[in-house]
């Protein structure tokens, strides 16, 4: 049986890349209210988003909402090119980056140089560790806002997230200031800066995590509110 088990995993192997794919195609796909349709595509270029995301590529812009009005969508993603330059271009269009990734420059710059970059990376560390929990507290505030005292929780929640990304700010300004930092870590905080506004914005959008994906999972693209599907890269939600 072992052997006949090989055997039908070999030839499965061998069969054309095209042929593997129509079986998957074939295969049934049950939608309910609690289900999320993950539609893949082998390319991340900047066709694929326009059309899972309804922008123009002549134009870049968002499609027009079904009344004709326009339309918003808000794109959780890496800092793949095709998403901020998506972002940059279309109006409506929302960029928020994943901090998850951020955070990976910050470990990588520890790994490069544990000697003398341990602590530093212990404290940029901790200083996200605090951000993700105000953002805890700011997504459980949101959920709660239409009992009448979930307004003060809100605001509540509010000062927490900047009182915890003004102290991101103010250590990143001041250490790319700084003479004599170690390369790895002038690398780490250069991508804070260049991607610091999609960072942000996750501020205004308490609804979705800071992460577009666990590091476990598929890179998936998910849309809500009358958005549209996109392929691989990251969280859409309108």
């Amino acid at each position: 049986m072992k052997g006949a088990s090989r055997v039908r995993r070999k030839a499965a192997r061998k069969r054309p890349a095209t042929a593997r794919r129509r079986d998957l195609a074939a295969q049934p796909i049950l939608f309910g209210p609690d289900t999320v349709c993950f539609v893949m595509d082998p390319s991340r270029s900047g066709q694929v988003l326009a059309r899972h995301a309804g922008i123009s590529e002549k134009t870049g812009q968002l499609a027009a909402d079904e009344d004709g009005g326009p339309r918003r969508l808000v794109i959780s993603s890496d800092f793949y090119a095709v998403y901020s330059s998506a972002g940059n271009k279309a109006d409506g269009l929302v960029n928020l980056y994943c901090w998850a990734h951020v955070r990976r420059h910050f470990v990588r710059a520890g790994d490069a140089s544990p000697v003398q970059l341990k602590y530093w990376t212990d404290a940029w560390l901790e200083l996200i560790r605090d951000l993700y929990a105000a953002h805890d507290g700011l997504m459980a505030a949101w959920q709660e806002n239409a009992a009448p005292a979930a307004v003060a929780r809100l605001e509540t929640a509010r000062e927490a997230w900047d009182d915890a990304i003004t102290s991101i700010d103010e250590t990143r300004k001041k250490q790319m200031q700084a003479p004599g930092l170690q390369e790895p870590a002038k690398k780490a905080l250069a991508t804070l800066d260049r991607e610091w506004d999609g960072l942000i914005a996750h501020r205004d959008y308490p609804m979705i995590g800071l992460d577009n994906y666990p590091d476990v999972a598929v890179m998936p693209m998910f849309a809500g509110g009358g958005g549209s599907a996109a392929g691989q890269g990251g969280v859409l939600a309108a």
